[in-house]
């Protein structure tokens, strides 16, 4: 017959480190006797208490997010993309990030074990679940999750015409081209995000609740009207090359620019 141990007997034969507190209901469990929800560690009489809705509405979830571009950061000296990856931001230590833990095992698998020890600071092997923890200062020259997308983000997907020209302006909403070298000929084009969840972040209240479409086209910068607004670039290509400006619309942007 086995007898009764005590927590502190448990904690002694296990160690102190085996031991965490249910998100939900502070109990203090053993890791290995505990479930994930939402990122969120629950004891056993916690997980399936709430569906991941109610946990969002209580405000209960920290938010999953997901590296939507290409994000090159260095583990040790080697650089490591790490688009496809999720993550969240840390609840007690909002200058970090951490690679949601159910990406663990296939960064493991794609790191080197040297590497994957580094990425992790040693608590692969101190502790049940490791952990890798990003600073804002990691995210240099490439896509940072701290400042969100850089507006070379927003079109890196588009093969852009020879003849377009950046004129995108800090102080301005989106990044944006014109058609053309000649201000007065050409079309003012304004670029939105790829992601629709960045576009919602974006959101136009022109658009009531509609997701405001990707690309805008109007008569200039300043002007007050769409001319065509869509979610194909193919199509936003077309219709410049089908419909120059006439001699009024020439006028009228003199008038404006």
């Amino acid at each position: 017959m086995f007898k009764d141990i005590t927590k502190e007997e448990l904690i002694k034969f296990r160690g102190a480190d085996s031991m965490s507190n249910c998100n939900l209901c502070n109990k203090e469990v053993d890791e290995r006797e505990t479930q994930e929800q939402c990122g969120l560690s629950l004891c056993l009489s916690c997980e399936g208490k709430y569906t991941d809705k109610e946990l969002a509405e209580q405000g209960m979830i920290n938010e999953v997010k997901t590296f939507e571009v290409d994000t090159w950061i260095l583990f040790d000296r080697d650089s490591f993309n790490l688009k496809g990856y999720r993550y969240k931001f840390c609840e007690d230590k909002k200058d970090l990030l951490e690679i949601y833990d159910q990406d663990l095992p296939k960064l493991k698998e794609e790191l080197s074990e040297y590497l994957f020890e580094w990425a992790t600071d040693g608590s692969s092997k101190d502790s049940l679940i490791p952990f890798v923890y990003f600073s804002e200062d990691d995210f240099q020259d490439t896509y940072n999750p701290f400042k969100g997308l850089h507006w070379e983000d927003y079109y890196a997907d588009l093969d852009m015409p020879n003849e377009w020209v950046n004129v995108s302006y800090g102080n301005d909403e989106l990044p944006s081209f014109i058609s053309q070298k000649d201000i007065h000929k050409a079309y003012h084009i304004w670029i939105n995000s790829f992601n629709e969840k960045v576009r919602k972040e974006n959101h136009d209240l022109d658009f009531g609740n509609e997701l405001a479409p990707r690309f805008n086209i109007t008569l200039c910068y300043g002007s007050g009207y769409d001319l065509l607004s869509t979610n194909s670039f193919d199509e936003v290509i077309k219709w410049i090359k089908e419909n120059p400006k006439n001699k009024q619309q020439i006028k009228e942007t003199k008038e404006i620019v």
